[in-house]
């Protein structure tokens, strides 16, 4: 199975803001998956002894495999493979009965064809030699879709290979699991990569011969060649390996160290890593790809610093949630959401940043999913769109989270290694996830997973009230809470944070809440003095907008939108907009329209607004919008905070909600330097967190992005009549789950 670097991943694309491609590598390069068919539960496991010789001059491949079968009982079987339909089968001569058309296309739009092979009784094995072209050209995707990478299924050519599952490039079982020994000859200067162990490694001045195993049951088989400069490492008793398309010994040495490191913290956390070796592969273009034991890195992508604790720790911790343990797609992807809690949060959360990931991570589910886009996590099989992502990443994390909490760090993670433990290289369902944490637990957990993860929809809670009683000299808390949304009530274990009267530390409990409002009586060991209502973000929940800012994620998340371009621009200068906005509206799953500002004589009152450009007659309409927020818009500068950025030096975004209705959002985008919008049309879509950002230059380079402070969050009361603010009081520190 194939993953897309995603929610990690997705760093680079809010970050790639500084090289010029992005897709959340931070934010979300990652954060979706490409798949192939789910496995057949009654198709055998086949071994492959593939021999592959690759010639990029003619972009083809010439190749044999010796398929072992299983028993037959003695009797004659026939045996039906797909394979890509620009493959010729030459041989064993009267084995191959016919080859039949496939259905056109699979679902990675490669052409097929059904190769039947009649296998006499008294043989265990079958040899099919095949010869022809795969040259799949990398598609190209909306730039202002987050979720978007450009991909091939595969292809081979003079600057490298590759053929992943989906090219059909070896005969496939339709639903089966795969063994494999595949050796790969191919130009002298070239080396090979694929899954599992090296046994062999020879080079001449004719040709490279490179042999890998694989002996645990694999999806697919992947193949990557090219001329690599390689270098290895041990990380304990696994091999560590990057291949680089230059020599950089520097850039080598962090990822050979950094494969030691989190193979390391993930082995101590979920049991042994599941294979020989773990390999970065630069790859030729910009992707964020994770097989089994390698992962396929674009040029720029390996070379951002922050990949290395972001993205590159996600697509390690895959060999266990995914290509370890695999998905069966039919009951839902769990594999992401899971990946991404114990790598990008875990990690966030060893940096005292667990909080903020999680309120990240609700303020993307509220501004991108609507209650008409969202469907329950069974439902989730890989990202497609902005919608689909904040699910099946975002509420699938907080779901585990909440786990975690409901269960303790020491139970939470027996369930996780009796999870990995009790399913290595078999197809998993969310039912097999619930069965392990209800055994590490001791308890059924059925109710909590039917209702995370088969019920669609987020709670919306609200404080109806809080007061304080004095009674026999006990302080009591009474508390009102009600779930606002539409739908049945959830039931949810809350965090309470209650601030007492001479106390540095909080006093810090929880209440059950499972109905539409209901009321708690807390005894508290103190004079209360205000009380926060899940202040870590530790319940999934569509979040008030009271409790997060501004942010672009709610611009480019809106139902309904208008981008209001400027008449009076130079011509230039326009046409570079009018581009920018039109990419804009093809990646936006809601409904966008494009305007001048001469054709408005008023601004739409039932939508977000964009407003583009300095010359723009509306740039009028932040102006109170910014106010609140300590900002300014004039005509030749913008002041975010203690920043002044000039007109002329900097492209700006900045973002704020709409005085009619918090609901919609009023955002201002403005780039003098027409050879600039280009590089900001592709990368403002990945700094979807922020409510600023700018960037100088052709590039353009990112040189500020922030987030407006919020005000009194509608969660918290503060219940001493003398003072209208009160500071909350230190909060315990939590251990994050492994060190």
């Amino acid at each position: 199975m194939m993953h897309i670097v995603q929610n990690t991943l997705g760093l680079v694309f809010n970050r790639l803001q500084h090289f010029g491609r992005c897709i959340t590598l931070l934010a979300w390069f990652a954060l979706f998956s490409l798949t192939s068919a789910s496995a057949n539960a009654d198709a055998p496991t086949l071994h492959h002894n593939l021999k592959v010789t690759l010639d990029p001059a003619t972009h083809s491949l010439n190749a044999q495999d010796t398929i072992d079968l299983p028993n037959a009982d003695g009797k004659e079987s026939t045996w039906v493979f797909l394979l890509h339909d620009g493959l010729k089968v030459t041989g064993p001569t009267g084995t191959v009965t016919k080859s039949l058309p496939g259905n056109g296309h699979d679902s990675e739009s490669v052409p097929i064809q059904r190769v039947s092979v009649r296998v006499p009784a008294s043989s265990r094995s079958i040899t099919l030699k095949y010869s022809g072209k795969i040259d799949h050209s990398i598609g190209a995707t909306n730039i202002a879709d987050v979720s978007a990478i450009s991909d091939s299924p595969g292809f081979i050519g003079p600057d490298g290979a590759y053929l992943s599952d989906a090219a059909r490039w070896y005969p496939q079982l339709e639903g089966g699991l795969v063994t494999f020994t595949l050796q790969v000859s191919t130009r002298p200067d070239w080396t090979s990569v694929s899954q599992g162990a090296r046994t062999q490694n020879e080079h001449n001045k004719d040709a490279t011969s490179v042999t890998w195993n694989e002996t645990n049951p694999q999806e697919g088989i992947y193949l990557v060649a090219a001329p690599f400069v390689e270098y290895t490492a041990k990380a304990g008793t696994i091999e560590s390996m990057v291949f680089l398309r230059t020599a950089d010994p520097a850039l080598a040495k962090q990822y050979l160290d950094a494969t030691e490191r989190y193979i390391t913290l993930f082995s101590k956390l979920l049991g042994p890593y599941p294979y020989a070796k773990f390999a970065l592969v630069e790859n030729t273009w910009e992707t964020g790809f994770g097989m089994p034991s390698f992962t396929l890195l674009g040029s720029k992508v390996i070379r951002l610093p922050f990949i290395i604790t972001s993205s590159y720790p996600h697509e390690i911790l895959h060999n266990w949630w995914g290509n370890g343990v695999y998905v069966d797609y039919e009951t839902g992807n769990w594999a992401e959401g899971l990946t991404a809690y114990l790598a990008d949060q875990l990690l966030r959360e060893q940096r005292g940043e667990g909080a903020s990931a999680r309120r990240n991570s609700l303020q993307n589910y509220t501004d991108s999913v609507s209650s008409e886009q969202e469907f329950p996590l069974s439902k989730f099989t890989a990202r497609h769109n902005s919608s689909s992502a904040a699910i099946g990443y975002g509420k699938a994390q907080m779901v585990f989270h909440m786990l975690r909490l409901e269960l303790g760090d020491r139970v939470f993670s027996a369930g996780l290694r009796a999870l990995y433990e009790q399913n290595r290289f078999k197809k998993t369902r969310y039912s097999d996830v619930e069965r392990a944490f209800s055994e590490a637990s001791r308890r059924s957990l059925k109710p909590f997973f039917v209702q995370w993860v088969e019920r669609a929809g987020a709670p919306a809670l609200k404080v109806r009230g809080a007061s304080t009683i004095l009674a026999k000299g006990q302080h009591l808390l009474r508390l009102t809470l009600e779930q606002s949304q539409t739908e049945l009530p959830l039931g949810m274990r809350i965090p309470v944070i209650v601030t007492l009267k001479g106390e540095e530390n909080t006093h810090q409990t929880f209440v059950l809440m499972s109905e539409k409002t209901q009321s708690f009586i807390l005894k508290l060991p103190g004079e209360p003095l205000r009380v926060d209502i899940d202040p870590e973000y530790d319940v999934f929940r569509r979040l008030d907008r009271g409790e997060i800012p501004p942010a672009l994620s709610q611009a480019f998340g809106a139902r309904k939108a208008t981008i209001v371009l400027p008449s009076r621009a130079p011509a230039d200068l326009l046409a570079a907009y009018q581009t920018l906005a039109q990419s804009w509206k093809a990646g936006s799953e809601g409904t966008v329209d494009i305007k001048l500002d001469s054709e408005l004589k008023q601004l739409p009152k039932d939508r977000s607004v964009w407003v583009i450009g300095w010359e723009n007659t509306w740039t009028s309409a932040l102006t109170s919008p910014l106010q609140t927020l300590d900002a300014r818009l004039e005509s030749d500068s913008i002041t975010l905070g203690t920043n002044v950025l000039e007109r002329a030096k900097n492209a700006v975004a900045v973002t704020a909600r709409r005085d009619s209705n918090s609901d919609q959002s009023i955002t201002f985008v403005g780039c003098d330097n027409v050879r600039a919008v280009p590089g900001l049309t592709n990368k403002l879509p990945h700094y979807r967190s922020y409510s600023y950002v700018a960037f100088e230059g052709d590039a353009p380079t990112n040189k500020l992005k922030g987030q407006w402070n919020t005000d009194m969050s509608p969660m918290t009361i503060i219940l001493d009549n003398k003072n209208e603010t009160v500071s909350r009081g230190k909060l315990a520190a939590r251990p994050a789950l492994v060190d």
